[in-house]
């Protein structure tokens, strides 16, 4: 009876270690699926998205949520952490991933950006990620552009969705609304 229990308090502890060990494992296993997983990211549009600076190792590990074309509207040196866009676009193109360059510095948002963000995305091959330092102007400048195109959305839903996406137009309003006043005009 004494080497019965013995056994049984020696299988209760290998068992014991099985699953702790098991579990170890386990934690080391998602730690890792969560660093191969996609970066943060918010849905504008259907096939648009913005995110927040993107790094070289997001593009070479695939993080980037199946994009087909990655738009960079940070300014260059804009902060020393920073990689520049030509090493963003090399990392893309690396990764058949298509690769702009629209910068957009803080502050009012130029008429060329828009323009160029509607016609880059006008001609995108598959879904887009447009990324600055944390995403706002990103947003910001996909509003103006999505207010100045003739099949653009309403104002009020432009506002909600650059909302939903965790940003602000409250400055930018009265340049949505006339832009949107503009797109009328010329339909006409």
């Amino acid at each position: 009876m004494a080497v019965l229990r013995k056994w049984t308090h020696t299988f209760a502890f290998l068992i014991a270690a099985l699953v702790g060990m098991a579990g170890v494992i386990g934690l080391a296993w998602c730690n890792k699926q969560q660093s191969r997983s996609a970066i943060a990211h918010q849905e504008l549009v259907r096939g648009v998205w913005v995110t927040s600076q993107v790094s070289l190792e997001d593009i070479r590990g695939g993080k980037l949520h199946g994009a087909r074309m990655l738009i960079d509207l940070r300014p260059d040196g804009e902060a020393p952490d920073q990689p520049p866009s030509a090493q963003v676009a090399d990392a893309a193109r690396a990764a058949g991933i298509d690769f702009a360059y629209i910068p957009v510095a803080h502050g009012a948002i130029a008429d060329e950006a828009v323009t160029k963000l509607r016609s880059t995305l006008a001609g995108q091959p598959g879904p887009a990620l447009l990324y600055c330092r944390s995403g706002s102007r990103a947003a910001r400048t996909w509003a103006l552009g999505e207010a100045t195109d003739e099949r653009g959305l309403p104002a009020a839903t432009i506002r909600d969705i650059v909302a939903r996406a965790g940003f602000a137009t409250r400055d930018l309003d009265a340049d949505i609304d006339a832009r949107i006043a503009a797109r009328k005009q010329g339909a006409n």
